[in-house]
């Protein structure tokens, strides 16, 4: 059994044009869940994005089990078993729910994931089939992505602020079914400015990223009961908590 970590990123920096936005950022990730929280414009979803190959990274390394994949393509990526959740959701207008998982049905690592286990953690998916993705609600769009990259049957998911604009109902589900993936022995990456979401599903590894730099690696549990650390890194008030 290996022991390198499954994503390691090594001072990586990257640029949209001339705008320098990541500024050698540094994450790794064993196994198990791994989160980047910070407020919106941090740079977390071009993190995301340059893991995932559609931002080029200027310099510094991302290593997916030691393999060097800096350069991959995001179809190189999905071979390799990385399963991607992009913010916004990126779901075909034109495609039902059920020709989603037809598209991305791939077998792979571990754990056989088809359109049938997906209808099994959303039975909301299972009844709406035949409906177009635009049809469905915000939630339920939700549920799309997340088992549309599950079918790919990846070793490690990417989710890019999967709690935005859910409501406290859908978004109590999501994190229920993350912590059930998590239990399954899936490996999830995610980035979130919810810090109720990221410390919830915070294992060993949150990280806080301000101004395209990681400025702390803390645990959960101290991030919640320091009111002075949710103040300055996340602009998070006493009452807002």
């Amino acid at each position: 059994m290996s022991t390198k970590p499954l994503l390691t990123v090594e001072e990586v920096h990257s640029y949209y044009g001339t705008s320098h936005i990541l500024h050698g950022v540094s994450i790794t990730l064993q196994s198990g869940v791994a989160v980047i929280l910070g407020r919106n414009g941090m740079g977390k979803t071009t993190l995301v994005k340059t893991i995932m190959g559609l931002v080029p990274a200027r310099s510094g390394k991302i290593l997916l089990n030691g393999e060097d994949v800096t350069h991959f393509k995001p179809y190189q990526l999905a071979l390799c078993g990385v399963g991607y959740v992009p913010q916004g959701r990126a779901l075909f207008r034109s495609l039902t729910v059920e020709e989603h998982f037809q598209l991305a049905t791939r077998g792979g690592n571990g754990r056989k994931w088809e359109a049938e286990q997906v209808y099994e953690l959303f039975p909301r998916l299972r009844e709406r089939a035949k409906q177009s993705a635009m049809s469905l609600s915000g939630g339920e769009q939700q549920m799309l992505a997340i088992g549309r990259a599950l079918v790919t049957n990846p070793r490690l998911l990417i989710m890019d602020e999967p709690s935005e604009g859910l409501a406290p109902v859908i978004l109590d589900h999501l994190i229920e079914t993350f912590q059930s993936l998590a239990q399954m022995g899936m490996s999830i990456f995610l980035v979130e400015q919810n810090l109720r979401t990221a410390t919830t599903l915070a294992q060993k590894d949150l990280y806080i990223m301000v101004s395209g730099t990681i400025v702390a690696k803390v645990e959960a549990e101290t991030l919640l009961h320091d009111q002075s650390a949710r103040e300055k890194y996340l602009g998070v008030k006493a009452a807002e908590t």
